[in-house]
């Protein structure tokens, strides 16, 4: 990934992702997201519409569009890896502190 998209996904900007439906259609919701050690890290409630598209197919598409400018943006297609609980709120901590400036997660 290069410098840019690292940085976008490393700041408090508009980040999308797109999942696909059970009859093959796209589903594009908005997310918090951030970059760490390769990896774009997205956080969600198990259960939610794209939790389960994820389950089923785990092709996506993420976009970031920088919240200063919207022409400044990336989108990387790829395939989920990897699904993690955070039952202990770390990773919705982190991203707390990326998008609202607090310490935890409300």
């Amino acid at each position: 990934m290069d410098q840019k998209a690292i940085k976008l996904f490393s700041e408090k900007n508009l980040v999308f992702i797109a999942t696909v439906m059970k009859d093959g259609s796209p589903q594009v919701s908005p997310v918090w997201a951030n970059y760490e050690d390769g990896y774009i890290l997205v956080n969600t409630a198990e259960g939610r519409i794209k939790h389960k598209n994820i389950l089923r197919d785990p092709r996506v598409a993420v976009s970031v569009v920088s919240k200063d400018n919207p022409l400044d943006m990336t989108t990387i297609r790829g395939t989920v890896e990897e699904l993690i609980p955070d039952y202990d709120y770390k990773h919705a901590d982190i991203l707390t502190k990326q998008y609202m400036g607090r310490d935890h997660y409300p």
